[in-house]
């Protein structure tokens, strides 16, 4: 039997004429030494639910993919498809991601802090065919906004997954992402 996972946030309950959403977990991926886990509640990952136990908190994000961004592509074609505006060096080790453009609908431009970048081992379940192999390694990077307005989003995170992120080799998803409380998330 599959795992089932019910959101009772306000938003999702907004979202969802008012009633709880229960999706199901097609995938969990976990950074091992960052003890984060990724569970996909929908194919493709393109919404995640991440947790991460520090302190004896649990902290959880529902990220969702970012439209306007770029989903599953390596460095190299970011740069090849024009958006190395997106990282300082697309050429070089780890180029630094650079959040400072406008993602809004209007004119306001929404400027970004990092908050969180960490690098692990990865492993998933079961394993996506293009991850067939060991040694994988993840990469999970949040921002959230310092000026500027965002709407039912509290920031964009990045997750890359690949053999050698050291070469930029890695796919890179972007996602918003919020913050959802763990009394709101119960496993079914």
């Amino acid at each position: 039997m599959e795992k089932m996972i019910e959101l009772s946030d306000a938003l999702s309950m907004h979202k969802n004429g008012m009633q709880t959403i229960t999706e199901p977990v097609y995938c969990t991926g976990k950074m091992n030494e960052c003890n984060i886990l990724f569970e996909s509640i929908s194919e493709y990952f393109q919404t995640v639910l991440a947790s991460c136990k520090m302190d004896s908190i649990r902290s959880f994000f529902l990220m969702e993919k970012q439209s306007r961004l770029p989903f599953g592509m390596t460095r190299k074609e970011m740069k090849e498809n024009g958006f190395e505006f997106l990282f300082t060096n697309c050429d070089g080790n780890e180029g630094e991601w650079k959040f400072s453009f406008d993602l809004s609908d209007d004119e306001n431009s929404t400027k970004y802090q990092k908050v969180v970048d960490m690098i692990s081992s990865y492993e998933e379940t079961p394993v996506r065919d293009l991850f067939s192999e060991s040694n994988l390694q993840a990469r999970f990077i949040t921002y959230t906004p310092i000026e500027g307005r965002t709407k039912d989003v509290d920031g964009i995170s990045i997750v890359e997954i690949g053999y050698n992120l050291e070469k930029n080799s890695g796919l890179v998803y972007f996602y918003n992402y919020r913050v959802i409380p763990e009394t709101e998330v119960t496993y079914l």
